[in-house]
């Protein structure tokens, strides 16, 4: 059982945040970490989220700090190694509140640090990326080459084959060749 302070830092925390952060169960919370100049009404991309969960030992906030966890499905696109740093640095902050309740100041400090970790993100996910192309093999690369020049020199049936196998001759939906009247009368 949650003492009375930690019951109210939650729901001070669940009118502050409204649907952003919320008591998944008993004594487990989950905090959607968005960048800090954005309004919390709005919707985010998935991509600079974080999504922090915690959970709350029944001697938090006198003796202990929360657990935190970024094991969410929605970080999946977040490395390892950083969200090992991230949680580090979480972890250091509610140390040094350690006594009071930190939860509103562990999550303000993590939404300023937020596009920080975005950057080291974006820069890790370039640098996977680059990688990933330069082990490309040679023999792929010929393969698509030999593709592409085939499909130029398709005859009647061949493509007829090709359009029929990918779905051309389906019925079109209702408009699909319309034209914008405006745009067309603007041109005249």
């Amino acid at each position: 059982m949650l003492s009375e302070e930690v019951e109210d830092e939650i729901l001070a925390l669940e009118s502050i945040y409204d649907s952003l952060f919320s008591r998944t169960d008993g004594n487990h919370i989950r905090a959607v970490i968005s960048p800090a100049e954005e309004d919390h009404s709005t919707e985010h991309d998935s991509a600079s989220v974080l999504y922090l969960e915690a959970t709350l030992p029944p001697d938090y906030p006198e003796q202990c700090t929360p657990n935190f966890s970024l094991d969410n499905l929605n970080n999946s696109h977040w490395s390892a190694d950083l969200k090992q740093q991230i949680l580090s640095s979480l972890q250091e902050q509610a140390t040094e509140q350690l006594g009071t309740c930190c939860l509103y100041t562990v999550i303000e400090w993590a939404r300023e640090q937020l596009p920080g970790w975005l950057e080291r993100l974006a820069s890790s996910t370039k640098q996977h990326d680059t990688t990933r192309k330069e082990h490309v093999p040679v023999q792929a690369e010929e393969d698509d080459a030999a593709e592409e020049s085939q499909t130029k020199f398709m005859s009647k049936a061949q493509k007829r084959r090709h359009y029929d196998r990918f779905g051309a001759t389906n019925e079109k939906p209702r408009g699909h060749d319309w034209i914008d009247i405006v745009a067309h009368l603007a041109r005249r």
